[in-house]
């Protein structure tokens, strides 16, 4: 459910934004973005923390990978993308609350991407 409604807002926000290419695809990318950066923030915080060291440039680029050719497949290429376009998913029906919440969150993964570096400095500094 909470990937229907983020994909749809974000196919929403390119549909509005987009007048050339294929919106569809733009959705897709930013949700794939979206997707890869929240997995790397909790794969890189999971590493500072447990295992003392940073995670290398490799695996941060498969999980990239591996989010955009799963987003392709499902919602481009399997046809999920255009059944959700149809069905116009909501958090608890209310579509303010939805654009809201997607809003904050894509800011917050957004953030991660800044201020997860120096944190994860900092909390490197004291392992060592």
């Amino acid at each position: 459910m909470i990937f229907k409604v983020f994909f749809y807002h974000y196919y929403q926000v390119y549909n509005r934004y987009i007048t050339s290419g294929s919106p569809a695809f733009s959705g897709i990318l930013a949700f794939a973005a979206m997707l890869s950066l929240l997995i790397n923030c909790i794969l890189s915080t999971y590493s500072v923390h447990v295992k003392c060291q940073p995670v290398g440039k490799y695996p941060m680029l498969f999980v990239v990978a591996l989010s955009l050719f799963a987003s392709i497949y499902f919602y481009f290429l399997y046809g999920k993308g255009e059944t959700i376009l149809a069905e116009k998913p909501a958090f608890f029906k209310s579509r303010k609350l939805s654009i809201a919440i997607v809003a904050v969150v894509s800011t917050l993964i957004i953030l991660t991407m800044f201020a997860g570096p120096i944190y994860y400095k900092m909390i490197l500094n004291q392992c060592r």
